[in-house]
C-alpha cells in the first residue's frame, strides 16, 4: 500500500491514500482521496483528537469548534474504521510512505476517466498544484473543497476546489479573490442570487449524485456558486 507523504505550512507531515471504491451514496462511484494526519498511521485512533496536521486552521476542526460533518455519527465511525486499517496496515509492514511529488507517476493511470473527490477528509491543497492538475488532467470529473482560500500560497486552488465558506460575507470575500464558493448555511439561510443548492442535497430533492453533477470543481466550471443546509 501506497501513502504519501507532505507537509503543512506548520511542517506537519500528513498522510495522503488513494482509495479506488466508495460507498458513499451522496457521492457515487468515485476515487476518494484521504488526507490524514500521519501521527494517526503511525499511533492509531488514540491520536485522532489532534487534527491540526490536515485540517489546518478550519473553522470546524475538532480541536476548534468540533462542527465537521465527517466527525459526527457514522461519519466519524467510518473515519475511525478507516484509520484503524491504515495503522494496522502500519503496523504489519505493509505500508510504503512515498514523497508527495510521486503522486502523478503511481496514481495518474488509476484516476483517469474516473470522477476524483479531492478530500475526502482532509485539506486537498496539501496535495500541491503539480500532483492536482496531473490527476485533473486525468479524471473523467472531480470535486474538492479547500478552507485555505484566504492565503496567497493557495490562490493556485480556485481553479480546482470551492472556497468553502459559512456565511454569505465569506463568500463575496473569496469571490472577490476570484474563488466559486460552497456555503453551509443555517436553517435560516436562504440561498443567493449567485448560487444554486447543492443539486446531490436533500433539500434538492437529490436530482444527481456527485459524480454525475460535477458541479464543484472550482472556476473549471463556469456555474453559479453552491449552497447548502448544515447537516
Amino acid at each position: 500500500m501506497n501513502l504519501y507523504i507532505a507537509k503543512n505550512k506548520l511542517n506537519q507531515n500528513v498522510a495522503i491514500q488513494f482509495q479506488y471504491t466508495s460507498t458513499n451514496s451522496k457521492v457515487g462511484d468515485s476515487v476518494q482521496v484521504w488526507i490524514l494526519p500521519f501521527n494517526w498511521i503511525t499511533q492509531g485512533k488514540q491520536a485522532m483528537d489532534d487534527d491540526s496536521a490536515a485540517c489546518m486552521d478550519c473553522p470546524h476542526s475538532k480541536r476548534a469548534n468540533k462542527t465537521c460533518y465527517v466527525r459526527k455519527g457514522m461519519a466519524e465511525m467510518g473515519l475511525k474504521s478507516k484509520v484503524n486499517s491504515l495503522h494496522n496496515q502500519f503496523v504489519k509492514g505493509n505500508v510504503m510512505f512515498l514523497d508527495v511529488s510521486d503522486i502523478a507517476d503511481n496514481e495518474v493511470e488509476q484516476c483517469r476517466g474516473k470522477f476524483v473527490r479531492f478530500g475526502a477528509y482532509g485539506e486537498p491543497v496539501l496535495l500541491g498544484e503539480e500532483s492536482v492538475r496531473a490527476i485533473v488532467n486525468a479524471a473523467s470529473n472531480f470535486s474538492g473543497y479547500t478552507h485555505q482560500w484566504m492565503h496567497e500560497e493557495y490562490q493556485w486552488a480556485s481553479r480546482f476546489f470551492m472556497a468553502s465558506v459559512e456565511t454569505e460575507a465569506l463568500s463575496l470575500k473569496s469571490q472577490s479573490k476570484g474563488w466559486r464558493t460552497f456555503r453551509v448555511m443555517a436553517k435560516t439561510d436562504q440561498t443567493s442570487s449567485i448560487e444554486v443548492m447543492c443539486p446531490a442535497s436533500k433539500e434538492a430533492g437529490k436530482k444527481v449524485t456527485c459524480n454525475v453533477c460535477g458541479l464543484c470543481k472550482g472556476t473549471s466550471s463556469k456555474a453559479k456558486s453552491i449552497s447548502i443546509y448544515k447537516h
